[in-house]
């Protein structure tokens, strides 16, 4: 009889750390379940909780769900996505969650665009050399004339 009135002390003093364990943890931030700590450790995994940091509020991410939920609703034309934090913000907000202004988002967009266009020009150029140099292979081998690699050494050059 004692041993039942034990176990039942035992499951119902579990019950309750566990609740307040996983309160504890939900109410710094935390979306784990920490209920089977609690229930097994106690007034240790109590401790443990009350002694973690909160966490740091992170805005809502970006999730494909909830891209799509937008565009089925038609807001995502209404919006701007801040590309500091992949937050999406009212169009109305100026200012981020995470800080950043939406002109600054902007600029950096802007400015990740020229840097493409840039790149795309280097690598245009760097094909264009190497398609002359394999046609100067083809010339010293005597494949072709010089008048026609002249030729294509402009057109290349020119496009």
């Amino acid at each position: 009889m004692d041993l039942w009135i034990a176990l039942i002390v035992y499951v119902v003093q579990g019950i309750i750390f566990g609740v307040a364990v996983n309160t504890v943890i939900e109410n710094k931030g935390y979306h784990e379940n920490w209920f089977w700590e609690g229930f097994f450790f106690g007034i240790i995994a109590l401790i443990v909780a009350v002694s973690k940091p909160p966490k740091p509020y992170e805005p809502m991410r970006e999730s494909p769900l909830l891209k799509k939920s937008y565009e089925r609703q038609g807001v995502s034309s209404n919006n701007w996505k801040c590309v500091f934090c992949n937050s999406i913000n009212a169009n109305n907000v100026t200012t981020c969650s995470c800080g950043k202004s939406k002109e600054d988002s902007q600029q950096k967009i802007k400015e990740a665009r020229e840097k493409k266009d840039i790149k795309n020009v280097v690598q245009k150029e760097a094909y264009i050399i190497k398609i002359i140099a394999q046609y100067k292979k083809l010339l010293d081998a005597g494949a072709i004339t010089q008048e026609e690699f002249d030729r294509k050494k402009q057109s290349l050059l020119h496009k």
